[in-house]
């Protein structure tokens, strides 16, 4: 007599909702499955493994009824960069929505300050989460430093003094 075992393949992304795939096999039987991302998304592990990445397996001789999750995520692309007068220790690349990206915004030239992020956060040091669906641009902004530069005259009837730039 054979028996009938039940095989279910759930997909899971934060983004989607959860959909499963169920199928009876009979007990002994060789199962394959496969896990294919939509566009925009990559295949990252199975449930049971995190380092089992190929999206394709095989299981021998099914003995068990077996519930397993397909991972996915969805890749998008970050740009950090800097205005002139500054740098950043990261300037992004490709990540996976939910990631957690470490920079910090420096400045390369005395004359210059930072004045805080194209997103308005302003600390120079910051973790950002990619929670937007889409690419983003995150921009470190630098401003040039301005003095005032006060000279007067003891007696103005006596002489008068300027102030010029020398360009040398």
């Amino acid at each position: 007599m054979k028996k009938n075992l039940v095989l279910t393949v759930l997909a899971l992304c934060t983004l989607l909702p959860l959909k499963a795939v169920e199928k009876t096999v009979d007990c002994g039987s060789k199962v394959k499955i496969t896990a294919t991302p939509a566009e925009g998304f990559v295949f990252l592990h199975w449930s049971d493994d995190v380092n089992q990445t190929n999206p394709e397996r095989v299981f021998e001789n099914v003995q068990a009824a077996l519930e397993i999750k397909a991972i996915f995520g969805k890749q998008l692309t970050i740009t950090i960069s800097a205005e002139e007068g500054g740098t950043v220790s990261n300037t992004g690349g490709t990540v996976m929505l939910g990631d957690v990206i470490e920079v910090t915004a420096s400045v390369t030239d005395d004359c210059y300050e930072f004045i805080g992020w194209s997103d308005g956060e302003t600390s120079p040091t910051r973790s950002i989460t990619v929670t937007s669906e889409t690419a983003t641009n995150i921009v470190a902004k630098f401003q040039r430093k301005t003095f005032k530069f006060i000279v007067t005259s003891d007696n103005d009837e006596w002489g008068s003094v300027q102030i010029s730039y020398v360009t040398e």
